[in-house]
């Protein structure tokens, strides 16, 4: 296994999860795995997802495939979890 230097970028992977988007203070969207890891969704796509579920235009919890990357670790506005940064979303149906 290959393991990035810190500061590169990690493999994209996909995940399925709940995707809380309203959570206690903006900007703190975060995605739980069926295993119970929790992160903390960053990026544009995240961005959008929680002003949609703020607007109404989207359920505020939701089943969803996100594909991205864990960057570097960094401190997050959710406290103590990891963050995803997201490139894709897609609703699972679910």
């Amino acid at each position: 296994m290959v393991i990035p230097p810190p500061q590169a970028r990690g493999s994209l992977v996909s995940v399925v999860g709940s995707v809380e988007w309203t959570g206690p203070q903006p900007g703190c969207v975060v995605l739980e795995l069926p295993s119970g890891q929790r992160f903390q969704l960053t990026g544009t796509a995240a961005d959008d997802g929680e002003r949609q579920a703020r607007a109404g235009q989207r359920p505020s919890r939701q089943e969803i495939e996100a594909t991205g990357h864990i960057p570097p670790v960094g401190a997050t506005s959710c406290g103590p979890v990891r963050a995803f940064w997201v490139e894709r979303l897609a609703p699972t149906g679910r």
